[in-house]
């Protein structure tokens, strides 16, 4: 018997020679769908989370533009004996202003009608371009750094 063929063939109980002809062929199309049905299943549960997961990344650049600013209106505070009333005040190119990656624009605001821009501000980062479908919102960190949504801190 060659020694090349020994792996695809069995001995008979007659004592003749049988080929396994399944090997030599590869997947079968059922083999293959249900691999495929496997993978899109997959996917499917995990592209969602990946979803979600850059959208709280990109939440960060939120974050870091609402409290960098937050910090410049205290600064400006100490320097004019109010608050600034516009970004562009506070050394921004415009009003609103947009967040380092852009994916929140910026305004500021009184707090409320009983406190006014002088002695409050409130600033709101509103989502822009692939953070527009964030479950978050609308970001805000006002004078007395209090963040909403909590949840999205």
């Amino acid at each position: 018997m060659d020694v090349g063929r020994r792996c695809c063939t069995a001995s008979l109980r007659d004592g003749s020679v049988a080929s396994d002809k399944r090997h030599l062929h590869g997947f079968s199309l059922l083999e293959l769908m249900v691999t495929l049905a496997i993978a899109a299943i997959l996917a499917a549960i995990a592209y969602p989370s990946y979803q979600d997961s850059l959208r709280k990344g990109r939440r960060a650049d939120g974050h870091t533009a609402l409290v960098d600013i937050a910090a410049r209106q205290e600064q400006y505070f100490l320097d004019n004996k109010t608050y600034a009333s516009t970004m562009t005040a506070l050394g921004f190119s415009a009003n609103p202003a947009n967040s380092p990656e852009e994916f929140y624009q910026i305004r500021v605001k009184a707090a409320a009608a009983s406190c006014p821009i002088t002695t409050c501000f409130l600033l709101e980062g509103a989502p822009r371009r692939a953070q527009v479908n964030d479950s978050c919102g609308t970001l805000s960190i006002d004078s007395l750094g209090e963040k909403l949504p909590t949840n999205c801190w």
